[in-house]
């Protein structure tokens, strides 16, 4: 006999599995669009307070980040004065070296740089037995947070845009010099590509000088005209092409330290 007693008032309903499946997928539909509407209610918060909601949409927030991230450069020795390693880098520079200088707690000769340390570190076991005092420095640029509350979403789009450009072109003229020492890229190609990004360039300074005045807006505008003034070099050099190779790890170098002062003065 049956353990379980029934009585005629009582009843037990079980609901059917797809019915009991449907409401829990409701109630989840339900919790997803909560926590959605709380997420968007932050963030447009922001846009409100900034006063213009379609341009938040469009552009994002006022806030221009960039996460820390590091390249790395072969040396060819560190020099106590600047006289003992400008003529080591000149002497490089004859054997397709960047041939530049960079200044921190000492002098430090590049012959060029990476931005994969696997890559610095091939270079390192390929020049064995050189007559240079080969290591690899690691060049680190710190975390960028900013908020420009006082410009509208566009404008700072507009100087996102110009710290997206520096950083293309350091990863294109490391390309262009890696595709000219394999031969695959000739001189006229490489100066017409380096004059198409000058003229970016350009586009770049005149949005910049648009925005008002700020510390930060001013940085980056002189490093763009630096970098304008560096890719003209760039393009004369490469046309003679007599220091092709060497012209272009010099801009890289140059490129870099460049970037590396914007990041440390938009700290």
């Amino acid at each position: 006999m049956s353990k379980n007693n029934y009585y005629d008032d009582v009843k037990v309903i079980k609901k059917p599995l797809k019915k009991r499946l449907k409401h829990f997928l409701n109630f989840l539909c339900i919790a997803s669009v909560f926590a959605g509407v709380i997420a968007v209610s932050f963030y447009l918060s922001d846009a409100l307070v900034v006063g213009n909601l379609t341009n938040a949409l469009v552009y994002g927030d006022t806030k221009v980040v960039r996460n820390a991230h590091s390249v790395y450069a072969v040396i060819l020795g560190e020099y106590d004065s600047m006289n003992e390693a400008e003529t080591v880098a000149m002497g490089s520079s004859i054997q397709g070296a960047s041939g530049y200088v960079w200044q921190g707690e000492k002098y430090y000769v590049i012959g060029s740089i990476y931005f994969a340390l696997s890559d610095a570190e091939a270079v390192i076991k390929n020049l064995e037995g050189s007559n240079y005092s080969l290591d690899i420095m690691t060049i680190e640029f710190d975390k960028i947070n900013i908020n420009f509350g006082d410009l509208e979403n566009k404008e700072v789009g507009d100087i996102e845009a110009s710290l997206d450009f520096i950083d293309e072109l350091s990863q294109t003229i490391y390309n262009q010099s890696i595709s000219y020492d394999k031969g695959e890229s000739n001189n006229f190609a490489i100066s017409s590509e380096i004059s198409s990004l000058r003229g970016q360039a350009k586009i770049h300074i005149s949005n910049l000088q648009k925005l008002q005045k700020d510390k930060f807006i001013d940085e980056i505008q002189n490093s763009m005209i630096l970098i304008d003034e560096l890719l003209d070099e760039a393009i004369l050099k490469t046309i003679e092409n007599s220091t092709t190779n060497y012209s272009l790890k010099n801009t890289l170098a140059r490129l870099v330290r460049i970037k590396y002062d914007l990041y440390n003065n938009l700290k």
